[in-house]
């Protein structure tokens, strides 16, 4: 009878160990879940700043070259009229 109880105390505390271990994969996964949407946002970021970047660059880059359309035709009129 006694045998039989430790047998029963054991699964019993082996099937406890289990629910642990499987609540602590729970948990393990939903933070890395959390991680991962962290960095996914993070990098979404990065990415939209970069791109903001690169469209003032290129908008910088169309307005030096309207400057110096400007100058060269205004060099040209210059030229023409001495």
């Amino acid at each position: 009878m006694t045998e039989e109880m430790n047998r029963k105390k054991e699964i019993s505390k082996a099937a406890e160990r289990l629910k642990m271990l499987e609540r602590l994969e729970e948990y393990r996964e939903k933070k890395m879940q959390q991680e991962i949407e962290q960095l996914e946002l993070e990098r979404y970021k990065e990415q939209q700043e970069l791109q903001k970047a690169r469209d003032k660059e290129r908008k910088y880059a169309k307005y030096l070259e309207q400057q110096k359309e400007k100058i060269a035709a205004h060099q040209v009129v210059k030229q023409e009229q001495q």
